[in-house]
């Protein structure tokens, strides 16, 4: 199988860190969402290895092992996605159950 290597710096201790994307991620790849939909408030995680958004349950990337990204990285972006994730939640009906 072809591999690809991916290499980047971390920011705080300097070490160089090699992961290897050998694209089995493309199975999960998800699709762009609607205009004014964020991806993190439709439940797609991204790599930033393997530079694709995916639907996976884990927090780990299936290909490459390396942890996916759930929530976005800017201001805007985040308030986008809670005030998306707000919505969707007060949208649905709750039933009140009684234990007696």
């Amino acid at each position: 199988m072809f591999k690809f290597e991916i290499k980047f710096e971390l920011n705080w201790s300097g070490d160089v860190i090699t992961a290897y994307c050998v694209r089995t991620c493309i199975k999960y790849k998800a699709r762009k969402p609607p205009v004014g939909i964020s991806r993190y408030a439709l439940g797609q995680k991204r790599c930033q290895a393997c530079e694709i958004f995916m639907h996976w349950d884990s927090h780990k990337c299936p290909c490459c092992k390396g942890t996916l990204r759930q929530l976005p990285r800017s201001r805007k972006g985040k308030e986008k996605y809670l005030i998306q994730k707000l919505e969707s939640t007060a949208n649905t009906n709750y039933e009140l159950v009684s234990l007696f």
